[in-house]
C-alpha cells in the first residue's frame, strides 16, 4: 500500500497529518553497470556518482569471500574497473562498491564459461 493511500486515511481519520516522503537530492544518486553479464569471465564494472574519494571494488562469492579487488582514487562523475575471473569457478558473485567506505553500489554478476 503506498503512502498515498496510509497517508490519506489517516489524515481523514484526524489522527495524523500528511506525512513528508523523503527526498533525494541528485548529489546523492548512484547508479552501476556490469557487463558483460553473464560473463565467460572478463567484466567492467562502471559506476556513475558525484561522491568523490577512495574508491574500492570489490568481488565476493557467495559465501562472502573476497575473490578480487581495486582500489583507486574516484575524481570524476563515471568510473571504470576491469576484472577477469576466467580463473574463478562458475557461478553467482555480488560486487559492491565503496567511496570514502561506503557502499555506493552493489549487484550480481553470473560467471558461465
Amino acid at each position: 500500500m503506498g503512502c498515498e493511500m496510509i497517508c490519506g486515511i489517516l489524515e481523514d481519520s484526524g489522527v495524523f497529518g500528511r506525512v513528508a516522503e523523503p527526498e533525494i537530492e541528485f548529489e546523492e544518486m548512484e547508479s552501476s553497470t556490469v557487463v558483460p553479464n553473464p560473463t565467460t569471465g572478463e567484466i567492467e564494472i562502471a559506476i556513475r556518482s558525484n561522491v568523490n574519494g577512495k574508491a574500492r571494488f570489490e568481488i565476493v562469492d557467495v559465501r562472502g569471500q573476497t575473490v578480487v579487488y581495486s582500489e583507486m582514487d574516484k575524481n570524476s562523475y563515471m568510473m571504470k574497473a576491469s576484472f577477469d575471473l576466467q580463473n574463478k569457478a562458475n557461478g553467482l558473485y555480488f560486487y559492491r562498491v565503496y567511496v570514502n567506505n561506503r557502499i555506493i553500489a552493489t549487484g550480481k554478476i553470473s560467471l558461465m564459461k
